[in-house]
């Protein structure tokens, strides 16, 4: 029987022995490691950055964003009777497409902010009751905008968290905000929302900690035309079904692109489609890591079986001695397998601790969220000691297979 446990303590006393040796032969095995973590953490980072951000957009939902155009991109559109995002979209996709739970309008007001004799600089966003629901968004204080003000054009409004903070209201006595000198009377505060930059094409969550919410209608630039008139910034569809999302875009493309008269000036984006461009992303990125993995671990393996036929060289005459004294064939293969497993497990951990380090001064430095799971630590080290295994079986066949007389009769 071999004793498992008196083989590793063996093995480990020969490694001891020769320490610079082993490290040396380690290094590969450390630093193949240390990518695969590294990396790993980084993948790992950005697949719950573009989830977070994917879902603070509504994997349900469908926005359609109204484009910027030129002054010649203008005409063209007036050419063309195209009336931009409108009430008219919004009846549109209520009416004829199947599965809308809800539609948001939006519109971005370009007014100026000021709290007593000091201006601000922070968003003002004109919206519908729904645009509450669609997001989610929860209530640090107050009420949010209701269908009455919409009907009734109040002059009400709903703060951001930065912004409730920034303004002071908190400690005012007369709660009121002025927009373009018309007074706006606070009635909510939203909970802060975490939000942070992304480098996700596609994907620009609003800072809603920043904003000013009224009720569409009642906007200072209302004033300004005829109930109707005006257009929206984008509208925010939700749909029922999930599994709806993809087929319900095409359906608003479609609706839209109709009351437009064929012009395109507005752009859709689907948060489930640009999650799964990037699945797709990742799973790229992760056979392209495997790839560099297998190649590292790879020229770390042929680094131990390296050391490991050197070591059956020099202890030549060792073995034979074992064998003279009625070693078997199995204590001897057992005992280099565990010596090279040994040597790719403690590169591993290393390894390990190295990558570990690398992805946190990546994350401190570079700005790149890192996370490192327990899968990939585990997946590290079963690779170490695959590659220990697979790297000392040749050498470990090549010792056990020596004759015990010629063994003894070497120097």
């Amino acid at each position: 029987m071999i004793n498992l446990g008196r083989q590793m303590g063996q093995g480990l006393e020969g490694l001891r022995r020769n320490r610079l040796r082993t490290g040396l032969s380690s290094l590969g095995v450390i630093f193949a490691v240390a990518a695969v973590v590294a990396m790993l953490a980084i993948g790992q980072g950005a697949k719950f950055e573009t989830l977070r951000q994917i879902d603070l957009l509504g994997l349900n939902t469908i926005t359609v964003r109204a484009l910027d155009l030129s002054e010649g991109q203008q005409a063209v559109s007036r050419e063309w009777l195209s009336p931009g995002l409108s009430g008219l979209d919004v009846s549109l996709i209520r009416d004829t497409i199947p599965g809308v739970a809800r539609v948001a309008p939006v519109r971005v007001v370009p007014a100026s902010i000021s709290m007593g004799p000091e201006k601000t600089g922070f968003g003002v966003l004109a919206v519908s009751a729904d645009y509450r629901l669609i997001y989610g968004l929860k209530l640090a204080g107050g009420r949010f905008i209701c269908d009455t003000d919409l009907a009734a054009s109040r002059q009400v409004c709903v703060l951001g968290a930065e912004a409730w903070l920034s303004l002071g209201l908190g400690t005012a006595s007369e709660r009121t905000l002025w927009l373009e000198n018309r007074p706006y009377t606070l009635v909510g505060v939203l909970e802060e929302r975490k939000v942070q930059s992304t480098r996700i094409k596609g994907i620009s969550p609003l800072d809603l900690n920043r904003v000013i919410l009224v009720p569409l209608g009642a906007e200072p630039a209302a004033a300004e035309g005829p109930p109707g008139s005006l257009t929206f910034s984008e509208l925010v569809v939700e749909m029922k079904d999930g599994r709806r999302v993809m087929a319900g875009a095409e359906a608003v493309k479609r609706v839209i692109s109709y009351s437009h008269s064929g012009m395109e000036d507005f752009q859709i984006v689907v948060p489930r489609a640009l999650l799964n461009q990037a699945a797709r992303t990742q799973r790229t990125f992760n056979l392209v890591l495997g790839c560099i993995a297998g190649i590292s671990l790879l020229v770390g393996g042929i680094g131990i079986m390296n050391v490991m036929l050197a070591s059956v060289s020099e202890r030549t005459r060792e073995i034979g001695v074992r064998r003279a004294v009625g070693a078997a064939k199995g204590h001897i293969l057992a005992q280099f397998l565990v010596e090279s497993t040994l040597i790719a497990l403690l590169g591993g951990l290393a390894g390990l601790g190295l990558g570990a380090g690398a992805a946190a001064v990546i994350s401190r430095f570079a700005g790149w969220p890192t996370s490192l799971t327990a899968w990939s630590v585990a997946s590290a080290l079963a690779m170490a000691g695959v590659v220990g295994i697979l790297s000392g079986l040749y050498p470990a066949v090549k010792a056990c297979r020596l004759d015990p007389v010629s063994a003894l009769r070497r120097a």
